[in-house]
């Protein structure tokens, strides 16, 4: 749940952003002392202090010898590790979008994303594009690396889209899927991706299904 909020964070502040003057507005009437960006802040801002709480839980339990219960919490900490280092990601990739002339806050919510190895069309050499879905579109973008990488988060330069309502999906094998955009008129537009991983292959393929309108051709 927090994973998915804090994806869609970012497009919740370029809205508020976008009629700032609405929503101070009702802040003022309501007398609230913080705005609406604070306030959409705090859950994921919270998410940091569960983990700082599960890892301090695990140590005393520890030191009080309860070394099932300690076993339990250890689990829990680890998986909110994961947890604070995806949510950290989430915040900072949609900022760094870039050339995307359409609406981002008009595309639905950010479904899943992360890096896929694509080859577009009749261009027959392979690149890693970093790719968002969300619920009306499936967005593909370059990775602009920055060094040293720890010091700051890649650039994405938006290469490429395909409307959902657009899209066919066809599993190639290999950890690999085809995405094909038909439109009439328009030039048929192939891409194929593959995933680094078998699971998250499955991921891809579980959600691209649960948003596609009409069942993919073989």
């Amino acid at each position: 749940m927090y994973y998915y909020y804090a994806g869609n964070q970012p497009l919740s502040e370029l809205i508020i952003n976008a009629h700032h003057s609405y929503f101070n507005s009702i802040r003022e009437i309501l007398g609230h002392h913080i705005n609406l960006s604070g306030l959409t802040l705090k859950l994921v801002q919270r998410i940091a202090l569960y983990e700082m709480w599960l890892k301090q839980l695990t140590e005393q339990s520890l030191s009080a010898g309860l070394i099932e219960e300690a076993a339990i919490v250890g689990e829990a900490y680890q998986q909110m590790n994961i947890t604070v280092k995806k949510v950290q990601e989430l915040l900072t990739v949609i900022p760094n979008l870039h050339g995307f002339n359409g609406d981002i806050t008009d595309q639905g919510n950010l479904l899943l994303q992360g890096p896929l190895t694509c080859c577009i069309d009749v261009i027959q050499k392979h690149f890693e594009l970093y790719v968002y879905l969300f619920q009306r579109i499936i967005l593909f973008a370059d990775i602009e690396k920055v060094k040293p990488p720890s010091i700051q988060t890649p650039k994405f330069n938006y290469r490429t889209h395909i409307h959902v309502h657009n899209m066919h999906l066809k599993e190639l094998g290999e950890n690999s899927f085809l995405l094909k955009s038909i439109v009439l008129n328009l030039p048929v537009l192939n891409i194929v991706c593959q995933a680094p991983t078998a699971e998250s292959y499955s991921e891809w393929i579980r959600i691209l299904n649960s948003v596609l309108v009409k069942p993919s051709k073989p």
